[in-house]
């Protein structure tokens, strides 16, 4: 079993186990029903409150005309890197992580 097993079971078996005591302790309780309220917390027939709607001859105002503004200025694009740059950015990330590599089996353990 690996560490953390042995350090969180207690504490699994102390929150199931206290867990059992306050349900059968609650189970355990008497039970008596409520007494009835004199007072009714609904209505049978409630008082509707009408709702004035608006007047349909009335029209929405016209929406005036507006410019669109004009397209956003159009921006100096980096050249593509030619494929000889590229391979040997490829070839100094797998040297660095190689590196990583010796380090993490060599030196850490």
């Amino acid at each position: 079993m690996s560490k953390r097993y042995i350090i969180v079971l207690p504490f699994a078996a102390i929150a199931t186990a206290g867990l059992f005591g306050l349900m059968t302790a609650l189970i355990r309780t008497e039970w008596s029903p409520q007494t009835k309220s004199e007072v009714l917390k609904y209505e049978i027939n409630p008082q509707v409150i009408d709702i004035t709607f608006p007047r349909p001859d009335l029209r929405p105002n016209e929406i005036k005309r507006i410019e669109t503004p004009p397209a956003p200025p159009i921006i100096d694009v980096q050249k593509r890197s030619n494929l000889s740059s590229r391979s040997q950015h490829l070839k100094a990330l797998f040297q660095s992580l190689n590196l990583i590599r010796w380090i993490s089996q060599e030196i850490l353990p």
